[in-house]
């Protein structure tokens, strides 16, 4: 398992997490008194859908996935979202499920709960927190921070902060930060919509993170959304299918080290050292040969 590391572990956690609440707070206060019933853009616009595939090399274990999610409304201002995952890890099975619940102005941002439980052969990894995200134009801020936990690892706190930018309506660009059980990862990712006409819902999607003492990940893969026929990416991402939270648990969990089998603890077998006095290998090999090669008398 991934060395833990002191001074710059915690300074990292303490500036994601205050950031990721702090945002989070902020939106929620903004967004609700800038809002109103009267607003055209519902929460979600209407039930729509998802599902993706692809390959991920992560820290060095190869994974094969397949992923689904449901949106819907709950009312004008608010939705959820049911999202499962399945596929391979490194030749173990790999199943998930996961969601969210949330309050949505297509126009300012978005506020929820979310959660999800991930899981690697017969290893589970939990996770549940709050997640904010903020509209700004061609700009997006995505913050989520809550509780991470499996069966091998500590349960603690995991944090997460992406920037992601819109150079074009169909394009998204991503970078950011993530801290889970004392590792800091370094984010990068894209989504691009290369046929919007032609095939209105295809979307190409990469993500990559590398971090302290070795830590990388790569994903790529395709995604092809269902309902919101004419929609831009960028609509997509602020108007219908929030990110699916199976999967955002499975990356968490992997920076985490949460899938490594726990070390064993098993104590080294220790003979005393009076056992050890008593008996003389040497002496009892080297009699036993005597006595095989001897002639009869």
């Amino acid at each position: 398992m991934r060395k833990e590391f002191s001074g710059f572990k915690w300074s990292c956690l303490i500036t994601v997490i205050i950031l990721a609440v702090g945002l989070n707070i902020s939106f929620a206060s903004k967004l609700w008194s800038q809002s109103s019933e009267s607003d055209d853009k519902p929460a979600v616009s209407k039930i729509n859908a998802k599902v993706g595939g692809g390959y991920a090399d992560l820290d060095s274990d190869d994974a094969y996935f397949g992923t689904a999610s449901v949106t819907l409304p709950l009312g004008h201002r608010f939705g959820a979202s049911i999202d499962g995952l399945g596929g391979n890890y490194s030749a173990d099975s790999l199943w998930g499920a996961g969601g969210s619940i949330f309050w949505r102005n297509p126009d300012k941002g978005l506020l929820g709960i979310v959660g999800n439980n991930v899981q690697v052969g017969a290893i589970n990894g939990y996770r549940s927190g709050v997640a904010g995200e903020l509209y700004l134009d061609k700009f997006s801020v995505l913050a989520d921070a809550g509780y991470l936990d499996a069966d091998t690892i500590k349960a603690g706190a995991y944090g997460e902060l992406q920037l992601r930018w819109y150079p074009i309506d169909n394009l998204a660009l991503g970078v950011g930060s993530a801290y889970a059980n004392s590792i800091v990862a370094g984010l990068v990712n894209m989504e691009y919509m290369p046929a919007p006409q032609a095939l209105p819902g295809l979307a190409l999607f990469a993500d990559g993170g590398w971090g302290k003492d070795g830590y990388h990940s790569v994903m790529a893969g395709i995604r092809y959304y269902f309902g919101g026929t004419g929609k831009t990416l960028k609509q997509k991402h602020r108007e219908d299918d929030p990110p699916n939270q199976a999967l955002q648990g499975l990356m968490l969990c992997n920076e985490g080290d949460c899938f490594r089998p726990a070390p064993s603890s098993a104590p080294e077998e220790v003979i005393p050292d009076d056992i050890k006095g008593d008996v003389d290998v040497t002496d009892d090999v080297a009699d036993d040969t005597v006595t095989d090669i001897a002639p009869p008398v």
